[in-house]
């Protein structure tokens, strides 16, 4: 059986592997910038070796400031397994974009016209992507692994990088766009930026609430993996053992959906802007593989997010 990694695993991104467009990778070894519908089970196949990166057709999503549209990475969408790219779908699954490059993780920027990319398997450059003109700006750092956030106002990331020469290797760090400085934060990885940009959550064993000015870090749930936070900034959805859960930041939990197990739910999580959706990965069985399944805030109406 195969083996699933929920966490680090997840991401399953490789640089420009086949078809260089500078330093990321054209889709499918195609040069048009996009399609409108782009299905490839003749380029396609899953992997079979436990030990690679498998089971994840869909991943990483991501709800557009708006909450109409959602970005994802997809597995189903390349010729080449280790490659997965960005597409952009409505928030009903129903329409597909791809964008010309490929990315392990991705978030918006306010105005929706732009993304922050995460453009390597596990970690690598961090750049910005416009969708009006197929611009990608570098912006000169990398994570460690995949995972990062972006804060409302579009003007600090956080991001896993690390620490040469130090123990532990790597820690939290703050991008500030505006000023291009790097500040260290914590100890930690899967950071999740508070909606008014006091709070950080993240996870070291552990899901934890790091205030950022302060520094004081609180302990909310033992053992909790990815998590997003809820647009009213006091409660957070995480997911841990294979199910997701909601909290409040006393650790006052309640279960939504999942089973025990790599069958069960994971992460990355997002919660739409509007509190009342999540996106969420949940194992299908008619294929064997993971993808992004939407439900309700209270557990409700689970089902797949696309329609094809």
């Amino acid at each position: 059986m195969r083996s699933i990694k929920l966490l680090r695993s997840i991401h399953f991104v490789l640089v420009a592997a086949v078809c260089p467009f500078l330093l990321l990778a054209i889709i499918g070894c195609d040069d048009s910038p996009t399609r409108s519908v782009i299905v490839r089970p003749d380029c396609w196949k899953p992997l079979v070796n436990e030990d690679e990166v498998a089971g994840f057709a869909e991943g990483a999503p991501a709800w557009s400031h708006d909450g109409l549209k959602v970005a994802y990475a997809s597995e189903y969408d390349t010729c080449n397994d280790f490659n997965p790219i960005i597409i952009i779908t409505d928030r009903f699954g129903l329409t597909k974009r791809a964008i010309n490059i490929v990315g392990a993780h991705m978030r918006w920027l306010p105005g929706d016209t732009e993304l922050v990319i995460s453009a390597g398997r596990f970690g690598g450059p961090l750049v910005i992507y416009n969708l009006n003109t197929d611009e990608i700006t570098p912006l000169g750092i990398s994570t460690r692994f995949p995972p990062f956030d972006v804060s409302a106002d579009g003007k600090r990331i956080y991001f896993e990088g690390d620490r040469p020469g130090q123990f532990p290797s790597f820690a939290i760090f703050e991008y500030d766009i505006v000023t291009n400085t790097v500040t260290e934060l914590v100890i930690g990885g899967y950071p999740e930026v508070s909606p008014d940009g006091t709070m950080l959550a993240f996870t070291n064993g552990e899901l934890i609430v790091h205030n950022i000015e302060s520094g004081i870090n609180q302990t909310i749930i033992a053992g909790g993996g990815f998590s997003s936070w809820l647009p009213s900034g006091d409660e957070l959805v995480y997911e841990k053992g294979g199910k997701i859960w909601i909290t409040d930041l006393n650790g006052n939990t309640q279960f939504l959906i999942g089973q025990p197990g790599a069958k069960g739910a994971g992460g990355p999580i997002d919660v739409s802007p509007d509190g009342r959706t999540i996106l969420f990965l949940n194992y299908t069985e008619a294929d064997d593989f993971y993808h992004i399944w939407r439900m309700n805030i209270d557990g409700s109406q689970a089902r797949r997010l696309l329609a094809f």
